[in-house]
């Protein structure tokens, strides 16, 4: 997800790295859109919010894109998913269906790629990491809004 402000999405998309057990593939993705965009801030997730075999993959690519993120002179700021949950609260998401619909709701491109609520048997819709990126980054606008040098501390 690429933002110029919290409501300002300017692009988006999904790269599918297969089995990328050592994270260069989504480093080259990550230096390629390094070089395009040159973005201030790359938003990740919290790679100890991960659990179970994906957990090492996760972290293995967070080193991975954190020299081709530093050689642009961005910086690197995690957000966890306890931040997006107690961002989204105020609009009363509390789960990840909640929180992709407040998304769509505030965001007119992202709006028609809201996925139906899934039910009990069904997979995760893959659209659903769309929502994951932007729930991220719209938590770091709103962290940076309430207390900058608080988050800064944390990336």
């Amino acid at each position: 997800m690429l933002f110029d402000s919290p409501r300002g999405l300017q692009d988006w998309g999904r790269r599918d790295t297969g089995k990328d057990v050592t994270g260069a593939k989504a480093a080259d993705g990550i230096k390629e859109l390094m070089l395009r965009h040159r973005p201030d801030v790359v938003v990740i997730c919290d790679p100890d919010d991960r659990r179970g075999p994906g957990a090492m993959r996760v972290k293995r690519i967070h080193k991975a894109i954190a020299k081709p993120v530093s050689d642009v002179g961005a910086k690197l700021a995690i957000v966890s998913r306890r931040d997006v949950r107690i961002a989204f609260a105020q609009f009363g998401a509390i789960n990840k269906q909640d929180i992709a619909d407040a998304i769509g709701r505030r965001i007119e491109a992202l709006s028609i790629r809201v996925p139906p609520p899934r039910k009990k048997w069904e997979g995760e819709d893959k659209r659903m990491g769309l929502f994951d990126a932007a729930s991220r980054a719209l938590t770091y606008y709103q962290m940076e809004e309430q207390a900058p040098e608080e988050h800064d501390a944390r990336t």
